[in-house]
């Protein structure tokens, strides 16, 4: 992440941390900002009142400027992206070896068509790369992109077996008001360890202006929150739409190239030509609705958790069972409970103890 933008440092006016839990944990003083509870959105807070996201400002080595506009023609343009982003790749190391979180959608195959337009060109091998689909709701279209691609070392996670993603969990923070989905582990056929994990994230900087994107609170934790945890896990994290140099270029686009609808993919026009030049227009874009199988007796675990936690003796919040587990991702239910037994047990839980 060092060699990366960040949009997500946690402060608390005099100390920073990428790991929201830790931050809190030094706080002497702690108040749970309850507009949460109605499902609120926020921009730099977090549940904490005493913590809230650093202005990339303060601590990025590279600031990104928003108010300067690309000046040539949207053709030009696109080839500047192809560039920038061939530079980008040139930048994996040959002797480390890379898990790519690959999907079915336009990111993941901007960059592996890219990746494999270098090798045909004998810029790269990219001999290294293992690349792993989430699931099989993606394998059409992931299987596809491998083929189209001439990639030959690749696995789909196996979502059919029972807590096939292993989330619920209240070992792991979800490092703020997130989903427990954030906890999702994709390689469980791997050692993490051994691997840089690459991730397609970050694909809204083709949509949005900066002051807009640079908080852009999405509910897999795109901001940050989950890559740092995944740092923490693999041997490090390589996201290449988060590169300085390409982000400047982004940001500079003028706000009638953005979002500009397309029917060929469903997607925005701009990554949907990126997609085109590649050559992998007519792979379809398949729906990620993941079967998280979560087993009974995880479910019972996470309610006992939550019935048993302190943020529920001092706030009385009566769970959605239903909206908890069939609505995991969008569900404020889901939030509740990750932040409730994942962080809030873990900050002020322990003064019960």
């Amino acid at each position: 992440m060092d060699s990366m933008f960040n949009r997500c440092m946690f402060t608390d006016g005099k100390k920073m941390s990428t790991d929201f839990t830790e931050l809190a944990k030094s706080q002497k003083n702690l108040t749970f900002d309850t507009r949460y509870l109605s499902g609120f959105r926020p921009s730099i807070e977090t549940p904490f009142n005493e913590i809230w996201l650093a202005d990339p400002k303060d601590y990025c080595p590279e600031d990104i400027p928003s108010g300067n506009l690309y000046n040539n023609t949207y053709d030009k343009f696109i080839d500047d992206i192809e560039k920038t982003l061939e530079e980008n790749l040139m930048k994996i190391d040959p002797n480390r070896e890379y898990l790519f979180s690959h999907s079915s959608g336009s990111d993941s195959r901007i960059i592996s068509g890219t990746m494999a337009k270098m090798k045909r060109e004998g810029k790269h091998t990219f001999d290294n790369i293992k690349f792993v689909c989430w699931g099989r709701p993606e394998e059409p279209g992931f299987k596809k992109i491998m083929q189209r691609g001439g990639w030959d070392d690749w696995f789909i996670h196996d979502d059919t077996i029972s807590d096939a993603y292993d989330i619920g969990r209240t070992d792991i923070s979800v490092d703020g008001w997130y989903p427990y989905t954030c906890q999702t582990n994709f390689w469980s056929e791997i050692e993490p360890k051994k691997y840089t994990l690459i991730a397609g994230v970050a694909g809204d900087a083709y949509q949005y202006p900066y002051n807009t994107w640079i908080h852009r609170y999405e509910y897999f934790g795109d901001r940050g929150e989950t890559l740092h945890r995944q740092s923490r896990i693999f041997d490090g994290v390589f996201c290449p739409f988060l590169d300085v140099k390409l982000l400047k270029l982004l940001m500079s686009m003028p706000s009638q190239w953005r979002k500009v609808p397309d029917t060929r993919l469903g997607r925005d026009k701009l990554r949907t030509d990126l997609v085109a030049r590649l050559g992998m227009l007519n792979i379809p874009i398949n729906n990620p609705c993941y079967n998280w199988n979560i087993s009974p007796t995880r479910k019972k675990d996470m309610l006992l958790a939550y019935d048993s936690s302190k943020f529920k003796q001092d706030y009385k919040v009566k769970l959605d069972i239903k909206q908890l587990f069939e609505n995991p991702i969008r569900s404020n239910e889901s939030r509740i409970w990750a932040f409730a037994t994942t962080v809030y047990e873990k900050v002020l839980g322990r003064y019960d103890q």
